[in-house]
């Protein structure tokens, strides 16, 4: 939860000027209100797409295959290639939702017992869009 939180912190401060140290609850309400006070640097970019392959990266990575690497010439060539991700606040809410996945997949295969009282109700809303539901003995 640390973790989410910190990034929460960096896109407030990142977006609406704001270099004050406040609260990870009221971070929340603050970032997702400022896309609607800063539209010319709200977002860009489609985040539903790089939070899936993440997660199934994570899924992979979990799971204990090996993730294959490419040589150093080819990166040059796939980042070229590659399209752009999400920008803004789009890269902050998919910051937040990567490591909201990363928790609970952790959480799930690392220490099953104690997903119920490590992952808040707010990182399961945050989870549900992209497939991952907590199961009936879970939930706080």
């Amino acid at each position: 939860m640390l973790r989410i939180s910190r990034w929460v912190t960096w896109a407030v401060r990142a977006n609406s000027g704001c270099w004050r140290a406040t609260s990870a609850a009221s971070n929340c309400s603050t970032c997702w209100e400022t896309q609607s006070r800063f539209p010319n640097r709200a977002a860009a970019g489609k985040r539903v797409g790089a939070v899936k392959g993440f997660l199934k990266n994570v899924e992979l990575a979990a799971g204990g295959l090996p993730l294959r690497s490419m040589p150093n010439w080819l990166w040059q060539i796939i980042g070229w290639l590659m399209p752009n991700g999400p920008r803004g606040l789009k890269f902050a809410r998919a910051c937040v939702e990567m490591n909201a996945m990363e928790t609970v997949l952790h959480l799930r295969r690392q220490y099953p017992q104690r997903v119920k009282n490590a992952v808040p109700a707010n990182i399961w809303a945050l989870v549900k869009p992209y497939g991952i539901e907590s199961e009936h003995d879970e939930r706080p």
